[in-house]
């Protein structure tokens, strides 16, 4: 895998060492829990509070997200493999990239704990987005984009009584400015809630710390795949990890987010 370092989106801002980045939407500067960060391209900044009520383990638990780039899944073997990988991580929400269903074939997914499903395809074995959501979240779907030429999915949704906007991108190989600039301005125009994109960008944001050190003839590895989260999630950002490659030539990425548990009951 490869990709180039151009500055293509503009106001972001990247964890050293990690897959997460951050979509300014205010002033706010990150925790310094999180990570050193690169250098903000704008402000002021106000300071950002040291200490957050999300930190409680008593007042929070966790919703768990991974992107995925699968490289296809037509093979009963890859499919059993995800069915594995599925079991073994346990995530809450599931964004894969490259499928590779065709728009014309049913989704050969056999997942029993993950029965509610989106799926962007083309008219051919290529590309295909998917997004399955596990039975035991409190779900709501509110409003969905697909593309209809299987790159994302846009997906407005309810999510333990939280809104949050879930966008799962498979980015071509080219032009990717000029694709991230039109989902960008699509996810701009419906997003509501908490905004969380990922999936497959096939670009190296930093050509020093996305390309493996030892580059053979045969490949070379760069870190294409990444979340990038709103401002306002930082607070409920506990961890984000990149999963070593196993059955696919591409990681997975999980990111775990804290979700506040709204206490009912009397308050005397």
């Amino acid at each position: 895998m490869s990709g180039s370092s151009n500055n293509l989106l503009p106001g972001l801002c990247k964890i050293s060492e990690t897959p997460l980045l951050y979509l300014p939407e205010d002033h706010s500067t990150p925790s310094p829990r999180v990570g050193e960060w690169a250098k903000m391209p704008r402000g002021p900044l106000a300071p950002w509070p040291r200490q957050s009520p999300f930190h409680d383990a008593l007042n929070r638990k966790s919703m768990k997200v991974i992107t995925f780039n699968v490289k296809g899944l037509n093979m009963p073997v890859k499919r059993h493999s995800l069915y594995r990988d599925l079991r073994a991580h346990d995530a809450d929400i599931v964004c894969l990239q490259e499928t590779h269903f065709r728009r014309l074939d049913h989704p050969k997914l056999y997942t029993p704990q993950y029965l509610t499903q989106y799926h962007s395809t083309f008219k051919t074995k290529a590309r295909g987005v998917t997004l399955l959501i596990h039975n035991r979240v409190a779900f709501q779907m509110h409003r969905i984009l697909k593309d209809p030429k299987g790159r994302y999915i846009i997906l407005v949704c309810t999510i333990n009584s939280r809104i949050y906007t879930l966008v799962s991108i498979y980015a071509p190989n080219a032009a990717q400015s000029q694709f991230l600039s039109q989902v960008l301005q699509k996810v701009t125009d419906i997003q509501s809630g908490t905004l969380v994109i990922c999936g497959d960008l096939n670009m190296g944001l930093d050509p020093l710390k996305d390309r493996s050190s030892t580059v053979t003839f045969h490949n070379s590895y760069s870190r294409i795949d990444y979340f990038l989260i709103a401002g306002s999630a930082l607070p409920y950002t506990i961890d984000c990890i990149i999963l070593p490659l196993t059955w696919s030539d591409h990681s997975p990425v999980i990111l775990t987010l804290a979700i506040c548990i709204t206490k009912t009951g009397p308050t005397y």
